[in-house]
């Protein structure tokens, strides 16, 4: 009766500290700080009148000219202001618009700052430059806005506005200076600073410099109605069709990129007329129902459209499709022993993650502006359904019967279902969705720790819940700007990935729990017909053994076969061609699955990094060090210095208790010409000097990675010029053997280079290949070789 109680009021303590994560009601100290802002402004960027934007009314709620900073110099300007103690801000600096927004160093746009105020405090933002900029408040352009890699530039800021329709408008001489000046995605959040009457025009003048004359660019316009685009007076593009009522307009949600050839003039328009007579049910979905223009490099454009639409059509074929499968297997399970309820709620929660997947993906690329609605409404019909049906998975699993609270859960997400298509924000429903799962998930891991699931391995399936949730949990916290952008937008979907390989193991530790009960049994009738039986169980046995030997044979080569291509995939799908260097590379593995590993990281303005490993050994276990290795340095290879990275996976290495398995590394990282090089047990990297025609080892000595704790890993450096060359090679280049027993020797492989430096990259390769060769004879490979030749051009 005690625990009962106990039991009871722990339940409804979560229920509401859900209630207070959820709501946000949490104690607020009452002391205020002042926050003083300093912004340097560099030589490139002088001129301009500097300003500070941010989220909440005393950073003026985004407007980008709302709060101008005192100038203290010519490059310094400063603002103090007021919050509370521990209140989290986000702010912009601009130069008065959107188009005007501040630059860093690499003339990228700012993030947005965070800053979590804890007492007084001074902040100081360097601007080099600006994003756009202006002359009598119209944006001038030129080629730095449309550099390779930059974001696309969204023409938002000067746009002129009039309701009503004339084909005069899209003139380049018209006179449009008592236009209204409105943006014209028509925000969402403010429908009162703008008066729309389902079609108009809008224009945006700007100024091009001669660098952009001529130029082709990438354009795209993103919006839920029809449009047509006009550019210096004559026709550009039409997305849907303008009729002149709702029943005559074909609404178009454009997700293309178009080309752009910008003329050669310094004056310029782009003159778009509109229409959207749906634009008040979509206000209430919370879809903006305007447009935005976003204008960007052409190589860039088609780069990221490929990326995106790969990226999109994995995660759909993976991410909806592992679920699908999965549900149907449950589904089968279900009709097979139907008294095991918990297969069919599982099967139905599957269906919904499986649902939140696709309909996620279709979103993404219908071009129906009414479809994209239903399938917001469906997301949300999906993410309810996946929600209810994985409580009563667990309630099946730890209940005999289902509790009687399962109809209060169940009224829940038939209100959930009703509001998926009621017309609300989508924001909201979104919440809505997000309390839901709070009190489900609470109730569900209290339940399973009240009834102690562990038995039967329904442990597992619990293991796989949380992890679920917590994922979930995290999803939320990215969603609400709690915690930082992950890179993926998706992350719920990793969770339900975990709760469908706990189910998978929790279906094989069922199996093997039956197959144990029924080995049990057989042995029992064993001891009734031992003597007359034994001839046959014997054959049985043999013929048992015999396919299983197949099998496992079968198995193995299967299994090495996939490691092997497993490992190929890890290697570079192609070599990099930065500027000013020729890259060459070789590798041949001694065994199915080799340990040597190279890799190339990073290839932008940041310099690029040279991996090659040596795992011990050969096969399986060796391939396993190379992937492990390279999903390591994935993650801790960024501008780190090599000997700071080789710590880091070491340390890694060493955790995971791989016991004999170790990883030799190297790792060579080139900024512009100077070289940082750090070893673990590789051989020496090779430099050539075009200045002296000779070569000379950078020698490294260290211990493998994962052979001792804490290893104090060095680095040397080295400056390069052009006609240098860098050889980094595995040691079974070194230790190739001849019919006598003799190695190859790194004094050959530096003899090698000095005579063929004057060849490009693939020819070096080629000159060390063709000299093994030779010098093995007919002596079989018995290590992995593996050559990564670099050459400095200029």
């Amino acid at each position: 009766m005690i625990l009962h109680r106990l039991s009871r009021a722990v339940r409804l303590l979560s229920l509401f500290s859900a209630i207070l994560a959820f709501t946000g009601c949490s104690p607020r100290a009452d002391i205020d700080r002042n926050v003083t802002f300093t912004v340097l402004v560099k030589t490139s960027a002088r001129g301009d009148k500097v300003y500070l934007t941010g989220g909440g009314s005393q950073l003026g709620d985004w407007n980008p000219s709302a709060l101008l900073m005192t100038q203290v110099s010519d490059s310094v300007w400063t603002k103090t202001l007021r919050f509370r103690d521990g209140e989290k801000i986000e702010y912009k600096i601009t130069a008065g618009s959107w188009p005007t927004q501040a630059l860093d160093s690499n003339r990228m746009i700012y993030d947005n700052f965070q800053l979590k105020v804890r007492s007084d405090t001074s902040v100081i933002i360097k601007v080099y430059d600006w994003l756009t900029r202006m002359s009598n408040g119209i944006p001038i352009f030129n080629e730095k806005n449309f550099r390779p890699g930059l974001p696309a530039l969204a023409l938002s800021g000067p746009w002129r506005f009039h309701t009503g329709d004339s084909a005069a408008w899209a003139l380049q001489t018209y006179n449009d200076s008592t236009w209204k000046m409105m943006e014209p995605s028509l925000d969402a959040n403010d429908p009162s600073k703008w008066h729309w009457e389902n079609i108009g025009w809008f224009r945006y003048h700007f100024y091009t410099d001669t660098s952009l004359w001529g130029k082709t660019v990438g354009m795209t316009i993103r919006h839920m109605g029809a449009s047509e685009l006009y550019y210096n007076g004559r026709p550009l593009y039409t997305f849907g069709h303008i009729g002149p009522e709702a029943s005559s307009t074909l609404p178009y949600r454009n997700r293309l990129w178009k080309e752009f050839r910008i003329d050669p003039r310094y004056d310029q328009l782009i003159a778009v007329r509109y229409a959207n007579y749906d634009w008040r049910n979509e206000l209430s979905e919370g879809y903006d129902p305007g447009f935005v223009i976003n204008v960007s490099d052409l190589n860039t454009v088609i780069q990221s459209t490929v990326q995106s639409a790969r990226s999109d059509a994995i995660s759909e074929a993976v991410f909806a499709l592992i679920p699908l499968i999965l549900s149907f297997l449950h589904l089968f399970l279900y009709s097979f022993y139907p008294k095991q309820k918990q297969n069919l709620f599982y099967a139905i929660c599957l269906l919904g993650f499986s649902a939140i997947t696709y309909f996620n993906y279709e979103w993404l690329v219908t071009t129906s502006p009414e479809n994209a609605v239903v399938f917001t409404r469906l997301i949300t019909l999906s993410a309810g359904v996946a929600i209810f049906f994985g409580l009563l998975t667990i309630y099946s699993i730890t209940y005999a019967r289902l509790p009687k609270r399962w109809w209060l859960f169940l009224i829940l997400f038939l209100a959930v279902c009703a509001l998926a298509f009621y017309r609300i924000q989508t924001n909201t429903k979104g919440l809505v969705v997000y309390i839901y799962f709070g009190f489900s998930t609470i109730d569900g891991i209290v339940a399973s720790i009240q009834n102690k699931m562990a038995r039967k391995g329904n442990w597992l399936i619990l293991a796989g819940y949380i992890i679920l949730n917590a994922f979930i949990l995290v999803q939320i916290l990215v969603d609400y700007r709690i915690i930082p952008y992950f890179g993926y937008d998706r992350l719920y979907i990793f969770g339900m990935l975990s709760l469908a390989a706990s189910m998978s193991v929790y279906l094989a530790y069922n199996f093997s729990w039956i197959n144990k009960d029924l080995e049990f049994q057989l042995n029992n009738v064993r001891s009734l017909s031992e003597k007359a039986l034994e001839q046959e169980r014997l054959a049985g046995r043999l013929e048992i053994e015999r396919r299983t030997v197949e099998m496992e044979n079968e198995r193995k080569s299967r299994e090495l076969e996939s490691a092997r291509d497993l490992q190929l995939s890890l290697l570079p799908k192609e070599i990099p061609r930065p500027e000013g260097f020729d890259i060459a590379c070789y590798m041949k593995t001694a065994s199915e699955v080799g340990g040597d590993y190279y890799d190339f990281l990073g290839t932008g303005q940041d310099g690029m990094a040279l991996i090659m490993g040596d795992a011990t050994g050969h096969g399986l276990k060796a391939g396993n060090m190379v992937i492990t290795t390279k999903g390591l340095l994935n993650t801790f290879a960024g501008t780190e210095e090599p000997d700071e990275i080789l710590r880091a996976v070491n340390r890694a290495i060493k955790k995971m208790n791989l016991h004999m398995l170790t990883m030799c590394l190297a790792i060579t990282r080139i900024t512009g010409k100077k070289l940082s090089y750090s070893s673990a047990g590789m051989p020496p990297l090779l430099i050539y000097r075009k200045e002296t025609r000779s070569a000379a080892p950078l020698v490294l000595k260290a211990m493998p990675l994962g052979a001792v704790h804490d290893f104090p890993y060095s680095r040397l450096t080295a400056t390069l010029s052009p006609g240098d060359v860098i050889v980094m090679v595995s040691d079974g280049m070194i230790e190739i053997f001849n019919e006598i027993q003799e190695t190859f020797g790194l004094e050959r492989i530096v003899t090698c280079v000095q005579s063929n430096a004057d060849k490009d990259a693939r020819g070096i390769v080629q000159a060390l290949l063709d000299e093994g060769v030779r010098w093995a004879g007919t002596t079989p490979l018995v290590d992995d070789q593996t050559m990564v030749v670099v050459k400095v051009i200029r």
